[in-house]
C-alpha cells in the first residue's frame, strides 16, 4: 500500500473516531438538557403557583369538572408566556 493511500485511511479512521466522540458528547449534552429542562419546569410550575396564590385575581371559580379551571388556565398562560419571554431573551 502506498504512503498516500495509507495516510488517507489513517485520516479517515481519525475523522470517524473524532465524529464518534463528538456524537457521544452530543448525546451526553442532550441528556443533560433533558434533565435540566425537567427540573426548570418543575421549579417554574412552583413559582407560578406561588405568585398566583398571592395575587388579587379572582380565580376560585369551580369549572364543570369540579376543578379550578380559571386557575389552571391562568397557570398555563403564565407558564407559556414566561417560556416565550425566556426564549426571546436567549435568542
Amino acid at each position: 500500500m502506498s504512503d498516500s493511500i495509507k495516510k488517507y485511511y489513517e485520516t479517515v479512521q481519525f475523522n470517524e473516531l473524532t465524529m464518534a466522540k463528538k456524537m457521544s458528547k452530543t448525546k451526553e449534552l442532550d441528556t443533560l438538557v433533558n434533565n435540566v429542562t425537567e427540573e426548570i419546569l418543575e421549579k417554574l410550575y412552583k413559582v407560578v403557583d406561588f405568585h398566583l396564590s398571592y395575587s388579587d385575581l379572582d380565580l376560585n371559580k369551580i369549572g364543570s369538572k369540579g376543578i379550578y379551571s380559571d386557575y389552571n388556565d391562568a397557570h398555563s398562560y403564565i407558564m407559556e408566556r414566561v417560556i416565550e419571554k425566556l426564549d426571546l431573551k436567549i435568542n
